[in-house]
């Protein structure tokens, strides 16, 4: 059996995208969204989401990114989303939104073109963004309200530079 250890040892240890197996992180996210949520949650505490955060970052900065790197987004992308079903990650989301969202659109209308040129990897960054929406759907018109204009504030096209 895998444990949530095993896929955070692993992340920590392998820093370079290039490194990354693609076929590891299937795996994780096979496991995100098929175990348990205690499972989901344990990873998350021991600092596993903070390492995909982490990787994620580091693929967002490769200046040209192959095949490999574009596969390697577009799991560690479908990880976090699996994550999604989880009220822990959730908050985490809630807490690291006004800077991981903002990253993630940046990427996507990158003026260079080096965000994903895959649609599908385009449409888990939609589905990020809806669902955290969606994680305040229950918890009063006011709430949703306040995080719909915060998702269309990181849409917004940036103000120009003098």
């Amino acid at each position: 059996t895998t444990t949530p250890g095993d896929f955070i040892h692993y992340l920590r240890e392998v820093q370079k995208p290039s490194l990354v197996e693609v076929g590891k992180l299937h795996k994780l996210r096979i496991l995100l969204r098929n175990e348990s949520v205690t499972w989901t949650d344990h990873f998350v505490t021991k600092g596993g989401m903070d390492e995909l955060l982490q990787l994620l970052y580091r693929i967002i900065q490769v200046e040209w990114r192959e095949e490999h790197e574009d596969n390697l987004l577009h799991e560690t992308l479908l990880c976090l989303k699996a994550l999604c079903t989880t009220d822990l990650a959730q908050e985490s989301f809630a807490r690291i939104a006004e800077e991981f969202f903002p990253k993630l659109l940046k990427m996507l209308f990158d003026p260079e073109r080096k965000g994903p040129s895959e649609f599908s990897t385009r449409g888990v960054v939609v589905s990020l963004l809806f669902a955290h929406l969606s994680a305040v759907q229950g918890a009063g018109e006011s709430r949703l309200e306040t995080r719909a204009r915060k998702i269309l504030k990181f849409l917004q096209d940036p103000a120009p530079e003098d």
